[in-house]
Formats: structure tokens, sequence, C-alpha cells
């Protein structure tokens, strides 16, 4: 299906007229192009044949909800990341589990916000430009089946960079953090007694944990104080949005592969208690075991907006010990005697601020 403009087109589904014409006038003046439905049925017409880069879909509709609609986007685009954010006066916590457990984006609140309306669009649009960035590495590399095999990878690895770059954009301490995470990993990995191919791949994939929060709001990763709840499960879902953008392009990557498998799990915990599938012991993979940890010493030895850096002791004594926050059961065991072991090489990464194109 060919897109007819270079502008990025929006459908806007709801069955009341004033909030399809308000809100295409207001993307319009920002520069989109909208289509507008006030029905379920019209808008999955029109998806057969022409190509959609979003979706603002109302929940409450007559004869198919919006909960229908996202079941059948879902169902007929496989190819393709169609991001569908979600407009609606329903703010019950049950209502918005059940949307995002259909695979949804984000929530806009009516009434519209204008400057909201705007950041989430413009937001979400960038990460499906990274989606479909990926989608086309797939395309071409299906194209050049005889590219020599050492290209190709510089090839998967471009795209990493690629994407990592786009975390520095957003925010530069993430692009420091995810950085050095790579190198954590890599040391952690090797210490295990993982193969050569498998800590040299985690290295990459590992730089790829947090892709996710491209799609999370700056008010949610930047809030100083505690989040709500709603906030919470947003946040959560970073994890489940980060391996959608990196498992549709999975079968030409193993980097991407692995690198899904990180960005899913690596907020598990070994006991048991953590997200997004409460996975405990050796059903986290080992990626996600390696970057639970790793994620948490260079997290606690970092300012962030809830809390100032602790040192490399301090730091060092929770692990060992727990704070409420963080506890030593959280983690594999050995994964966690191999690194408290070998302390000094973990603290030398981060003094070291090294980056992810530093490959020694």
């Amino acid at each position: 299906m060919a897109s007819e403009t270079l502008l990025p087109r929006i459908a806007i589904v709801d069955d009341q007229h004033s909030v399809t014409s308000l809100l295409s006038t207001l993307l319009e003046h920002e520069g989109y192009d909208a289509v507008t439905f006030n029905n379920g049925k019209d808008f999955l017409e029109y998806l057969k044949s022409t190509r959609v880069d979003m979706v603002l879909l109302d929940l409450m509709m007559p004869r198919m909800t919006g909960y229908d609609v996202i079941k059948q986007v879902r169902t007929m685009i496989t190819d393709e990341y169609i991001p569908i954010l979600i407009i609606s006066a329903l703010t019950d916590r049950d209502s918005r589990l059940k949307a995002l457990s259909l695979g949804i984006d984000d929530f806009l609140s009516k009434p519209i916000d204008r400057e909201e309306l705007w950041l989430r669009v413009k937001n979400t649009l960038k990460v499906k430009a990274y989606q479909d960035q990926l989608i086309q590495e797939k395309m071409m590399l299906e194209c050049t089946v005889e590219q020599d095999e050492q290209d190709i990878e510089l090839s998967h690895i471009e795209t990493i960079r690629t994407l990592i770059i786009a975390s520095e954009f957003r925010d530069d301490e993430t692009g420091q953090h995810v950085g050095r995470i790579g190198h954590y990993a890599r040391t952690l990995a090797k210490l295990s007694g993982a193969s050569r191919e498998y800590f040299d791949t985690l290295f990459y994939a590992s730089a790829l944990h947090d892709i996710g929060k491209l799609a999370i709001s700056d008010a949610i990763l930047q809030k100083s104080g505690p989040l709500t709840n709603d906030e919470f499960e947003r946040m959560k879902q970073h994890t489940v949005i980060g391996n959608q953008i990196l498992s549709n392009a999975s079968n030409i990557s193993p980097y991407l592969r692995l690198g899904a498998e990180v960005a899913l799990t690596h907020h598990e915990r070994w006991n048991g208690t953590g997200y997004p599938y409460g996975l405990s012991g050796t059903n986290i993979p080992l990626g996600g075991r390696i970057v639970a940890i790793c994620d948490v010493y260079d997290a606690l030895r970092s300012a962030r907006p809830y809390k100032p850096a602790f040192d490399h002791e301090k730091t060092l004594s929770i692990l060992r010990h727990g704070d409420g926050r963080t506890e030593p059961e959280h983690f594999d065991p050995e994964l966690l005697r191999l690194f408290l072991s070998n302390e000094q090489l973990f603290a030398t990464i981060y003094k070291d601020d090294v980056s992810i194109f530093d490959l020694s």
C-alpha cells in the first residue's frame, strides 16, 4: 500500500463529529494529514487499501468499540508497526490495562489538551520512524542475499547505533547509560563463562534494553516525585514496547533478536516479583538476568530526577544487603556473586564513561 502523501497520515476514529473535527484541525495545523471516521467499520475498510502512520482512537463507540478496532488492526496489519493512541473520557485503571494488553501505545484523556496532543503524537511518530527503519533494513538485507557476511554484520551494528543515537538525542544521560550497559553486560557475561559469540552479541543487544522508553512521555520519565499507579503501569510498558520495536526485525539480526529478549525481561526478578510477566529463576533468559544487575548498578551510580548519584561503595552495599527498593534476592545469585567479586571491573567502566562505540 503506497502512501499518497509525504505528510504523516493520522486516522482519527471517534463517534463524535465534534471530536474528529477538532482533532483534524489541530493536527493539520501542525503539518499532519488527518483522515476522520465516525465508526470503526469505516476505518477498517479504509485501512484495507490505504496506509496510515498512526491511529487516534476512542474506546466507547456504538456497535464496534475501540477494543474491537484494536484487535482488528493488530490482526490485519502484521508487517509494519502502526501506533494506536487512545483518546477517551475513561480514566479507570481497568480500561487502561485492557487497552494496554491489546497493544496500544499511549493514552490521551478528554477533554484534549493541545500541547499534550502535539507532544504525544510527535514522540510516538518518532518511535514509528525507528521501527520503519528496522523493517526497511530487513527488506534490503533480504534483497541482497549475496552481500558479504561481514558487511551484513556491520549493517546490523549500524542499525543499533542509529537507535542508540536516538536515545542520546532525547536524553543525553540515557545515551551514556545505555553505552555503559553494553560494557558491563559483556564483562559479566564473560565472567559467567558464556561463549565469545554470546557476550559479543550481548554487548550491542544489551544497549537496547530501554529503547521502549522512547514511547514513554517525558512527564513520566522526568518526574521528580513518586509515580502514580497509572504512571507506573505506563512506565512498565517500556519493556513490552521495546520488545515490539525490535522483534519485528529480529529474524534478520542476532543482535536485535537478543535485544528484543533483553528489552522484555531486564526488569524480571529472580524471586518472581518483577515485570512484565513475573518470571522467576532460570525462566528469565540469561541476557535479562545479566542486564538486570548491570542496569541497577548503573542507575544507583547515576543521578536521577528522584535520587542523587551514589558512590561505588554505597551501591555495592545496596546490592549486597538491599535498601527496601532493591534487594539481593532480585538477582541471579551466581551472577550477583560474580559481579561483587569483580566489582572493580565495573567501577572502572563507570569511571571511564565508555561509549557503546568503544569496542575495547
